[in-house]
């Protein structure tokens, strides 16, 4: 899955022309969030909602930003806002999030939100203390975890370091979730890679409801 798509066009591009069915987590409310949901969805990719939700450390969100002081309509509204702008979602991710996950009150006003939209939740797992599941739970919301960020370290013999533990997981319980940004080398790793088949790349909706 390649995150934080929407601020601009040449990044989205780079990540359209892997032939591969990369699941596109974009932002909302960005100068290109609908341009890449609808040439996402013409080119049969997933597309979900990357919504921006309050951490820990202080930053700005920007529009459509979830934090904790909202109120359970403020919180609902601007969901719908945020899904209103990216076109073709099947479920949503938290961008960034330490704090907002963490809180159950926001957390549980959330997955209704989702619940009433019929979408899954993919948690990005920013903090250990996520309440997400026991929220998505409670609300009936199919949730998914991210297991590895592949590009947490913007180089490439880390980037290739945390592929190979990615292959690891997949083999071990058939299956595996890798958040990953739409930056130079990533975009040359995984044109590198994908071709040689050793994982098939599927839309991260096919694994709700897995085992």
């Amino acid at each position: 899955m390649i995150d934080d798509l929407g601020p601009g066009k040449k990044a989205a591009l780079s990540v359209l022309n892997i032939n591969a069915s990369l699941t596109l987590s974009v932002l909302p409310h960005e100068p290109f969030s609908k341009w890449i949901a609808g040439q996402g969805h013409k080119m049969g990719r997933d597309v979900i909602g990357h919504i921006p939700m309050e951490a820990r450390d202080p930053h700005a969100l920007g529009k459509g930003g979830l934090y904790t002081w909202m109120t359970d309509n403020e919180i609902l509204d601007a969901l719908k806002d945020d899904l209103a702008s990216i076109p073709h979602i099947k479920g949503i991710s938290n961008h960034m999030g330490s704090a907002f996950t963490e809180d159950e009150r926001t957390m549980y006003v959330l997955m209704s939100g989702i619940s009433r939209e019929k979408l899954f939740f993919l948690d990005s797992l920013t903090t250990s203390r996520s309440v997400a599941s026991k929220a998505a739970e409670e609300h009936g919301v199919p949730l998914l975890k991210r297991d590895i960020f592949l590009d947490y370290k913007d180089n490439p013999a880390d980037i290739e370091a945390q592929w190979e533990k990615l292959i690891g997981i997949a083999r071990k319980k058939g299956y595996a979730i890798a958040i990953a940004h739409p930056r130079k080398n990533t975009i040359d790793f995984l044109q590198k890679v994908l071709p040689a088949n050793q994982v098939s790349v599927v839309p991260v909706s096919r694994l709700v409801n897995s085992p």
